[in-house]
C-alpha cells in the first residue's frame, strides 16, 4: 500500500524441497507504473527484510538501469 502497487496474483509454496519447514516461497505479480516504480517497490520489500528475486525476461527491471 505504501508504494501503491496493485497485486495482480499471489502464489505460495510451502512444499518445495528448497523451502525450509518454517518458511514459504511466495510469488507476487504486481502492476506497477514503470521501471522507477518497480525499483522503489523492490527496495521497500528488501528494507522490510524480504529476499527478492525478480522473475522477468528483462534483466534491467529493478536494477535502476
Amino acid at each position: 500500500s505504501e508504494h501503491e502497487a496493485n497485486i495482480y496474483a499471489l502464489r505460495h509454496d510451502r512444499t518445495s524441497r528448497d523451502v525450509s519447514m518454517d518458511d514459504a516461497e511466495i510469488d507476487i505479480d504486481l502492476e506497477t507504473r514503470g521501471h522507477d516504480h518497480v525499483a522503489r517497490v523492490i527496495a521497500g520489500l528488501e528494507e522490510a527484510g524480504y529476499d527478492i528475486e525478480v522473475l522477468t525476461g528483462r534483466e534491467d527491471i529493478g536494477t535502476g538501469r
